[in-house]
């Protein structure tokens, strides 16, 4: 993966600005998505699940939503997200297209292990069964 890929800036739902460089040496599982999104919107869940039980033990979610951000204040505040979100329109596009969605298509899913490496990604929803058993096998 790129470097440029950490050094990527996206806008936060502060208003400022971060990279993906932040939680280098963490698990990461970055996920792109948008509010209108079905397939997003379903598997979030489980992925508020996963950061309640893996985040104590090293696993980071990283949002980088594809979308307005007051559309995404309002969402994260509904489900109660509990993991960092990040908006990028062209940005967040650009930033998926460099790990491997050529389509811009989402949901995209990007599992980091602590090095920074990508040791897998998925093109459209994924779940808890499908990630838990790598993210324990990561830490």
């Amino acid at each position: 993966v790129a470097p440029s890929v950490f050094e990527t800036s996206l806008a936060t739902l502060e208003g400022g600005k971060a990279t993906l460089r932040q939680w280098h040496g963490k698990v990461l599982v970055v996920n792109f998505w948008a509010t209108w999104c079905a397939p997003c919107r379903k598997e979030i869940p489980d992925f508020i699940r996963m950061q309640d039980a893996l985040g104590p033990k090293g696993v980071q979610f990283v949002g980088i939503a594809i979308d307005e951000v007051e559309a995404v204040r309002k969402f994260v505040k509904e489900v109660g997200l509990n993991y960092p979100t990040l908006v990028g329109e062209i940005d967040g596009l650009e930033l998926g297209r460099q790990l491997g969605n050529e389509l811009g298509a989402l949901p995209f899913t990007v599992v980091f292990d602590r090095e920074g490496n990508a040791v897998r990604s998925e093109l459209g929803g994924t779940n808890e069964a499908r990630l838990k058993p790598l993210l324990e096998e990561l830490l």
